[in-house]
């Protein structure tokens, strides 16, 4: 067998196995809900704490446009772990929330929405205007420097936010 039989016999599956082992490993170094945030970074701490200590522009805005506001809070997941989610705010008080769910968790639901909170987890809340402005939002912000940051693309859902939001995350620096 010259060497040519030998490439043209085998050539097809090596390269179409290293194919696979290459796009293998290429998703394997990806997570299945995007890129993870530092929880503990104080950018997105400080962006927690914006959004809370503006809860009661939250509830007059939610006054104004209902279930369009949505809000970030924690979940545990039916699988344990605790995930980040939004869903509309569909009732308010200074103590607590009735929220739904619009982001699944990944882990799967241990319980159907709507969810009763404590305002203090609430972790954000944001709310797109008619002229396409935004408030709130902190969190985003925060994801949105944090991923520049990190040299990863914006995704372009949230790329689309940039520039349009009035409440801009102020950093003590």
């Amino acid at each position: 067998m010259t060497l040519r039989d030998v490439l043209s016999t085998y050539a097809l599956p090596i390269g179409l196995g290293l194919g696979l082992l290459w796009a293998w490993s290429r998703q394997r170094g990806k997570s299945p809900t995007g890129r993870p945030v530092d929880t503990n970074d104080p950018l997105w701490l400080c962006a927690i704490a914006a959004a809370r200590a503006s809860q009661d522009e939250m509830r007059r805005l939610h006054g104004q446009h209902g279930s369009d506001l949505f809000v970030k809070y924690p979940l545990i997941a039916k699988n344990g772990e605790i995930e980040h989610v939004w869903g509309p705010l569909l009732e308010s008080t200074p103590q607590s929330l009735k929220v739904g769910l619009a982001t699944p968790p990944v882990g799967g639901l241990q319980a159907e929405p709507p969810f009763d909170l404590a305002s203090s987890e609430m972790e954000d809340w944001q709310l797109v205007l008619p002229d396409g402005t935004v408030r709130g939002g902190f969190t985003t912000q925060a994801q949105i420097a944090l991923t520049i940051k990190s040299g990863w693309a914006v995704p372009d859902h949230v790329k689309q936010l940039q520039g349009k939001f009035i409440d801009v995350l102020r950093v003590a620096t």
